[in-house]
C-alpha cells in the first residue's frame, strides 16, 4: 500500500500561540507573566519584589521563592489571626463588668454594664495556677473529682490539667511575677525597708524568709516576700550571707532600715549590712538607725519576764489543763461539774 503524500510545509505548519504572553512593551528577555492559580492568592497583593507578597489582614510580608511554591502563603493564611476564616465563631459569654458613670450634675455612679467575653483556656489555666499558689493548696488538688466536677459544671469547654502541668504553671506564674517586680525595683525611686526572721519548724529545721516593704509613686504600700530559704542554724554570719546573696540577685541597694528581733546574734549580720551600703555608698546617717529591732519580739520578752513571778501558778493551771485534756471520759466529768 502506498503511503500518502505529506503535505507542503507551507500549507500544514501553523504557528502556534505561545504558551504565555509576554508583557506588552518588554523585550522578549523579559520575565513572562504566570496566571496566579493558587486559592491563596485572594490573602495577598502583589509587591515589588515578585518573591515577597504582602498579606492584605496583617501586612505581613511572606516570601515564596523556591521549589516549596505557595506553601508559606498558605501556611500564613492558614494561622493568620486577622483573616476572616480563622476568627472565632463561637458563642460569646455574657459577663458584667463594674464602670463609673459621670452624671451631668458631675456626680459618679458605679453601675454594671454588660460585656462579651470569649473563653480563653490559657488565662483558666493561669488563674488555677494562681489559685493553687494564695490558697497553698497541693498540686493534686487538680486531679480531684469533686473539683473537676465543679469546673465542668461551670464551663465544660474547660480542659483540666494535670498535677505535673499544674506545677509548671506555677513555676512559669512565679518566673512572670519576679521579672515585674524586678523591673519594679528597677524603677523605684522610693528606698526599700527589709524585714527577715527566722524560726525552726516541727522537723527540726531552720528557715529564714526576707521580706521588702516600700511605697510606689502612687504612695501605695507594699510588701513583698522576695526569699524563703533553709538555713544551718540562726547565727549572724549564715543570716547575713543569704540575705546579701539575695539583694545581690535582686540588685537592690538602696535600703532604709532592716527589721530584726532584739537578739545580739543579729548584730553580725547587720554589720554585714553597714559595710555593704557604706561600699555602694547609698546608707543613711551612716547606718546609725539601720537597726530596727522587733516591737513584737520586745512584747514578748517583756511578758516572759514578768511572768517569772508566776510561775508555780502557771504551771499549776497548764496541769490541770492536761489532766482534763488527757481522756474523754475526764473531759466529759469535767463539763458536768461545770454545768452544776
Amino acid at each position: 500500500m502506498r503511503k500518502k503524500d505529506a503535505p507542503s510545509s507551507s500549507s500544514s505548519k501553523q504557528k502556534k500561540p505561545p504558551l504565555h504572553p509576554t508583557v506588552s512593551g518588554s523585550s522578549s528577555h523579559s520575565q513572562r507573566v504566570r496566571k496566579k492559580k493558587s486559592k491563596w492568592w485572594v490573602h495577598y497583593e502583589d509587591t515589588s519584589d515578585p518573591d515577597v507578597a504582602r498579606c492584605s489582614h496583617c501586612d505581613v510580608l511572606i516570601g515564596f521563592k523556591g521549589t516549596n511554591g505557595t506553601t508559606p502563603l498558605r501556611n500564613h493564611a492558614q494561622r493568620c489571626k486577622k483573616c476572616p476564616a480563622n476568627l472565632d465563631l463561637k458563642q460569646k459569654l455574657i459577663d458584667f463588668e463594674l464602670k463609673t458613670i459621670t452624671k451631668e450634675d458631675g456626680s459618679t455612679e458605679i453601675v454594671n454594664v454588660p460585656k462579651l467575653r470569649d473563653f480563653d483556656q490559657e488565662f483558666t489555666r493561669k488563674a488555677l495556677a494562681r489559685m493553687i499558689i494564695v490558697d497553698e493548696l497541693p498540686f493534686m488538688f487538680v486531679e480531684r473529682e469533686g473539683f473537676r466536677y465543679f469546673c465542668k459544671a461551670i464551663n465544660p469547654a474547660f480542659v483540666m490539667p494535670s498535677r505535673a502541668t499544674v506545677t509548671r504553671d506555677c513555676y512559669k506564674l512565679f518566673i512572670e511575677e519576679r521579672k515585674k517586680l524586678q523591673d519594679c525595683f528597677r524603677g523605684l525611686s522610693s528606698r526599700i525597708c527589709l524585714t527577715t526572721d527566722t524560726w525552726t519548724s516541727g522537723q527540726n529545721l531552720s528557715y529564714m524568709c526576707l521580706i521588702t516593704h516600700f511605697i510606689d509613686e502612687n504612695w501605695k504600700l507594699h510588701k513583698k516576700i522576695i526569699n524563703f530559704c533553709p538555713i544551718a542554724s540562726h547565727s549572724g554570719e549564715i543570716i547575713g550571707r543569704p540575705v546579701g546573696k539575695c539583694l545581690n540577685e535582686w540588685r537592690i541597694k538602696r535600703i532604709l532600715t532592716v527589721t530584726m528581733d532584739n537578739a545580739s546574734s543579729h548584730d553580725l549580720p547587720i554589720q554585714y549590712f553597714k559595710r555593704r551600703m557604706n561600699h555602694h555608698q547609698t546608707s543613711v546617717l551612716n547606718g546609725d538607725y539601720l537597726h530596727m529591732r522587733c516591737v513584737a519580739h520586745i512584747l514578748n520578752l517583756v511578758v516572759r519576764d514578768g511572768l517569772k513571778d508566776l510561775d508555780s501558778s502557771i504551771v499549776k493551771i497548764r496541769g490541770s489543763v492536761r489532766y482534763v485534756r488527757y481522756s474523754p471520759a475526764r473531759l466529759q466529768k469535767f463539763k458536768a461539774c461545770a454545768h452544776e
